[in-house]
């Protein structure tokens, strides 16, 4: 059976403490160093018990230090972290947007994409389309028929919406 972390642990933070009550900085700061080094071995499970192990391995994995070392002023960064813990991730590289769009463009469908769209959006207020009372200035125009209006929209943004979606539709049979 292994030794109780706790009955290893108690004279170093006791040593830690007497130091800093004196003054003796040096003193304190070795303390200190043998009191990581023994937490460090405890993150290896090489000491303690295993309910003293995970009641350290747990919460030090989640970025908490145990109360004892707090009270002592210790920081995370001068704790090693236990052993199995994954280093920090590194950031992907940044995306290039002409990838991201060039594999979208990819996606499903045919490999028709180099060939013209067949519905455009044109400004035909000569049509005089009313809808409603409403004028209809925006047609959409089969591009293969000679600029023939198909449908005609109040709004631009509405008619290059559908025209595009016509589009896409006629790519995908």
């Amino acid at each position: 059976m292994r030794d109780s972390f706790t009955v290893l642990s108690e004279p170093l933070v006791e040593r830690v403490r007497a130091a800093r009550a004196q003054g003796n900085t040096e003193a304190a700061g070795r303390a200190l160093e043998e009191l990581l080094a023994l937490y460090a071995l405890l993150g290896r499970r090489e000491v303690g018990t295993l309910e003293e192990q995970n009641e350290y391995i747990v919460p030090r994995h989640l970025g908490f230090l145990p109360p004892v070392l707090q009270s002592l002023g210790v920081r995370p960064g001068q704790l090693p972290e236990p052993a199995g813990r994954r280093p920090a991730a590194t950031p992907p590289p940044p995306l290039d947007a002409t990838r991201v769009t060039g594999d979208f463009a990819h996606l499903g469908g045919r490999k028709d994409e180099d060939k013209p769209a067949r519905f455009a959006v044109a400004y035909r207020p000569q049509d005089n389309m009313v809808l409603n009372g409403v004028p209809q200035p925006f047609a959409i125009v089969d591009t293969h028929e000679g600029n023939l209006p198909v449908s005609w929209c109040e709004c631009r943004d509405w008619a290059e919406a559908m025209a595009d979606m016509a589009n896409r539709m006629r790519r995908s049979t």
